[in-house]
């Protein structure tokens, strides 16, 4: 039943590449705002949303996930929990950052393509058309291998900037790191108690 999280993998893959791009357009904030960590609880209604997206997007992975309820409960409940959690996030960046989002979706759509042509290419009756298949499919893999290859830039170039922002705030630390032991001093000998919020 791994094919059932093919939907779920591909989206948590766009979204490492929405988050690259959000993070390499600015230094200081994360892909959804100042809320970096993904949210962990989903509604019912957040569940029952993805399901109903996944079956009017992705007919086919919504009757494998369907299958997957049945004989591994457990994992159903696993891929529909973080298929809500994407899809939640992927409303997010509709609102927030509509171009991205579009990219995001462009993806989905030359990757459900790119699959359709596999297969039409497998069930071509005669040479002449697998060979137009072929040519299709061909010039599809090489648009989501570009993709795949900006995806890996940008997150390099998000590796980078945080690298930068931890080293300077390594430096910051060194340059106060008196008054850093004074102010710890103070809290673990309950000086400090006053100043709490």
């Amino acid at each position: 039943m791994k094919k059932c999280l093919s939907f779920v993998l591909a989206t948590i893959l766009m979204l490492s590449f929405m988050t690259a791009s959000a993070m390499s357009k600015s230094k200081n904030s994360s892909a959804f705002g100042k809320n970096k960590e993904s949210k962990l609880i989903i509604t019912d209604t957040e569940r029952e949303d993805f399901l109903e997206y996944l079956k009017d997007q992705e007919p086919g992975e919504y009757q494998r996930l369907l299958m997957l309820e049945e004989q591994d409960p457990g994992e159903f409940y696993k891929v529909v929990h973080q298929g809500a959690r994407d899809l939640v996030q992927l409303k997010e960046l509709k609102e927030k950052d509509p171009d991205t989002y579009k990219r995001i979706m462009d993806v989905r759509d030359l990757r459900k393509e790119t699959e359709e042509l596999a297969l039409k290419y497998v069930r071509a009756a005669d040479d002449e058309t697998r060979s137009n298949y072929e040519k299709e499919l061909k010039s599809n893999l090489e648009k989501l291998f570009d993709i795949r290859e900006e995806q890996r830039t940008l997150a390099i170039r998000a590796m980078k900037i945080r690298v930068k922002t931890l080293e300077n705030q390594l430096i910051k630390r060194k340059e106060y790191k008196d008054a850093i032991i004074e102010n710890r001093f103070k809290d673990v000998t309950g000086q400090n108690d006053f100043l709490q919020w």
